[in-house]
């Protein structure tokens, strides 16, 4: 039986393993150099080591993130009356749609809200 502190060891060793080849694999597709893409990884690795190192937190799915980012996207596009033509390019239903659309009214709607109460010099 691996021991709870082994365990941990091992995500860590796995989870910095994972963002070095991530992110050397993305800096590659931008073309960047293979040595400097290596480099900037393991800088990542390294700052998130030492600046968050120690912190307990759940990294989550982000599922709720993604749909936001979507639902801003297709909101964006909607010109106020293509429920129709937009339910058919995203596979969606027409009522599907308009939920999606005032849900993104609402999100957009509270950004702007906060926006408003928010002082000059608050970042």
């Amino acid at each position: 039986m691996i021991a709870a502190s082994d365990r941990m060891e091992i995500k860590r060793i796995e989870f910095f393993a994972d963002l070095v080849d991530v992110v050397e694999r993305e800096l590659l597709e931008m073309d960047l150099p293979a040595p400097a893409a290596r480099a900037v990884a393991n800088a990542l690795a390294d700052f998130l080591a030492k600046d968050w190192g120690g912190q307990n937190f759940n990294i989550p799915k982000d599922y709720h993130r993604k749909i936001a980012e979507r639902d801003l996207a297709i909101y964006e596009e909607f010109n106020g009356w293509d429920y129709g033509t937009l339910a058919r390019k995203y596979g969606l239903s027409e009522r599907g749609l308009r939920k999606l659309i005032s849900r993104a009214r609402a999100m957009v709607i509270s950004r702007v809200q906060v926006d408003m109460f928010q002082s000059a010099d608050q970042p």
